[in-house]
């Protein structure tokens, strides 16, 4: 499986035609061996993915060629979402979430996160497009 997300450096029209004409921006790809489940990452501007271990039951340096087990997360956000909670604080925020709910799924997990991240947007101002993409582990 490969992922690759891009994400204009600027705002506005201009800058979302300039990226999807050149490719120049953030950019993360991910790429995941069906064979052995190991991952792959590269970045560009973006923040290194995050990783949810079900064995140890916390977040863990992902490594480059990182082997996954069924029922793990990969967390990956935006320049705007690592702008708007930083990363210790947002590392925080998803272990809190993650290791109590992780067997109620992905969706269950996604209204958590969704509702959390509202409240800290109510708190502070968000001046960038934060976003968030959770993938779970599956057999």
């Amino acid at each position: 499986m490969l992922l690759e997300w891009f994400h204009a450096q600027d705002k506005g029209f201009d800058a979302l035609i300039d990226l999807l004409q050149t490719k120049q921006g953030s950019l993360l790809t991910l790429s995941i061996s069906k064979k052995d489940r190991s991952l792959s990452f590269e970045t560009k501007l973006m923040p290194e993915p995050l990783y949810w271990s079900k064995r140890s039951k916390k977040i863990e340096k992902l490594k480059i060629k990182q082997k996954l087990q069924t029922g793990d997360y990969l967390i990956l956000r935006n320049p705007g979402m690592a702008h708007f909670v930083k990363k210790e604080a947002f590392e925080k925020m998803i272990q809190k979430m993650i290791t109590p709910f992780h067997q109620e799924g992905i969706k269950a997990l996604s209204q958590l996160l969704s509702k959390e991240l509202h409240i800290q947007e109510q708190k502070s101002v968000l001046h960038d497009d934060a976003r968030v993409i959770l993938i779970k582990i599956q057999s």
